[in-house]
């Protein structure tokens, strides 16, 4: 009963309900309209919606998802498409987006030195490196140390460490922040200081952060001279921005030390509580000049919350020299493309051996099914490391109605067997690397501000490399005869489930 009361009074019960009881009002408006005028309001209506969809520039997979609502509720769906394609709330947070990139950009150095550098190593490298820096400002640089860290416990035994030697500054920014040791230990470092003038700034989810830690006891923490700011309240009014969450993970100390990857500050990610089997997750720390990509990745949604942030203050020479590329970068709804689902495509389609990937979720576009089936058809060895243990039973279910048409092509899945993993990882022929928040479905390649760290021809590309091949030997190879094997009820929930993977 607790369990269950727990749930009723959560914040996002109330969240959801408030939700349908304003689907509810709608539908109980739209009853008492003379069915003459409901009629008439509905072909008017769907007739624009459907011109306005089909011209847009949305995917394939958003288009027929549409299709299908309007055709099964005229004017709700009609209504529901052209008030969120039109939401207020996103064109005025686009347009603010765009007045912080235009002050952002003021303090990037383009390194077209570097960029002349990776063309001699790699004509490839240099294209995916141009993608990203043509879209998103994010330069490469060189003079960065790279130390990849293969789970929870070597991530967090690093920063805390690091964290213990700031003098200056400490920038988190988090998705999920949550009660428990690991977060004890960060908070008393954290104390200990800002009493010692150490400038903490923490910038956290509130949808990732529901349930979990409670925006009171955020405020707080200005008692001990920690600022903390609450990105993209959640309101229970239907809005499209409401949808654009932080899911973004990067830790900066210093200007000097920097940190990536997809691990949340909770004891999980620790393997402290393993309620999913062995949590496996990476991460990335960097020392020197990249750095500096993640301070300005971090001012830029501190200041969508109207927040001041003076970059001139964070600027720091850094004594690193190595010849390295390292390409840390931001991609968000707030683009005018999808820019992680491009940069993940353009590194399969680029690669001559091999792609390895990791990804706790697998929902795909056709576009990102077309790329790894022909990489799969042109002799690259494509591989895919899925959980073992979900975490979410139905999301996990609706990945594996990608299985046949994957393995089919000639894609070899697995499935981590001893839990879940949460990695985010794209490895491509021994030399570059991707490694950071984004997972390949449509949340992540749509609708959530992503980090990652892209890493050309550095040593730790190569320990990427060995730990995904230690992973697929934990891991238990999907057949043909395995989709086979599949219950039938468990293939129709997932084909349903499958025209709804735009929501998931």
């Amino acid at each position: 009963m607790k369990k269950f009361f727990k749930i009723f009074i959560s914040k996002r019960f109330i969240l959801v309900l408030t939700f349908l009881i304003n689907l509810a009002l709608f539908f109980t408006i739209t009853y008492f309209l003379d069915s003459f005028i409901y009629s008439a309001i509905s072909i008017f209506a769907t007739i624009i919606a459907v011109i306005i969809l089909i011209n847009s520039e949305e995917q394939l997979v958003y288009k027929f998802m549409w299709l299908f609502l309007i055709a099964i509720f005229p004017l709700f769906g009609t209504v529901l498409y052209l008030y969120l394609k039109r939401c207020r709330a996103t064109l005025k947070k686009r347009k603010q987006f765009s007045s912080i990139r235009s002050d952002t950009n003021k303090y990037i150095c383009e390194n077209d030195d570097v960029l002349d550098e990776m063309k001699t190593l790699n004509s490839g490298q240099q294209n995916l490196a141009k993608y990203l820096i043509n879209t998103t400002n994010m330069q490469v640089y060189k003079n960065t140390n790279v130390y990849y860290l293969k789970n929870g416990e070597e991530y967090f035994e690093f920063l805390i460490k690091d964290l213990k030697n700031a003098e200056k500054f400490i920038l988190l920014e988090y998705y999920i922040i949550e009660h428990g040791k690991i977060w004890d230990q960060i908070l008393e470092v954290l104390k200990e200081k800002t009493k010692n003038g150490v400038e903490v700034k923490i910038l956290y989810d509130d949808f990732g952060c529901m349930d979990k830690i409670s925006r009171k006891y955020f405020k707080s923490l200005n008692e001990y001279n920690i600022e903390t700011v609450l990105f993209n309240r959640c309101i229970s009014t239907i809005n499209k921005y409401s949808q654009f969450r932080d899911h973004r993970k990067l830790c900066v100390i210093d200007g000097k030390v920097g940190y990536v990857g997809g691990i949340n500050l909770a004891d999980e990610y620790a393997n402290i509580t393993t309620k999913f089997g062995y949590w496996k997750d990476t991460g990335v720390k960097l020392e020197g000049d990249a750095v500096w990509s993640l301070i300005l990745l971090f001012s830029k949604n501190w200041r969508l919350e109207g927040k001041q942030f003076d970059l001139e203050k964070y600027k720091v020479n850094s004594s690193v020299q190595n010849n390295s590329f390292v390409q840390p970068f931001g991609s968000g709804p707030l683009y005018i493309e999808p820019i992680a689902r491009n940069n993940y495509i353009n590194m399969i389609s680029g690669a001559k051996k091999y792609v390895y990937i990791t990804t706790p979720y697998l929902l795909l576009d056709t576009t990102t099914i077309d790329a790894l089936s022909i990489a799969a058809k042109s002799g690259v060895d494509v591989r895919i490391v899925m959980p073992g243990i979900p975490d979410k039973k139905f999301v996990w279910y609706l990945g594996r109605s990608y299985y046949k048409e994957l393995v089919n092509a000639g894609v070899k899945i697995y499935e981590f067997t001893p839990g879940f993993i949460h990695s985010k990882m794209v490895l491509v022929d021994d030399i570059t690397a991707c490694v950071g928040t984004i997972n390949f479905d449509f949340r992540s390649l749509y609708l959530h501000f992503e980090n990652a760290v892209m890493v050309y021809n550095d040593k730790e590309v190569l320990n990427v490399k060995d730990d995904i091949i230690e992973v697929i030997g934990k891991s238990k190879e999907v057949t043909k005869e395995d989709i086979k094997r599949r219950k039938w009820y468990e293939k129709l929930v997932a084909n349903i489930l499958r025209f709804f993977a735009p929501l998931m």
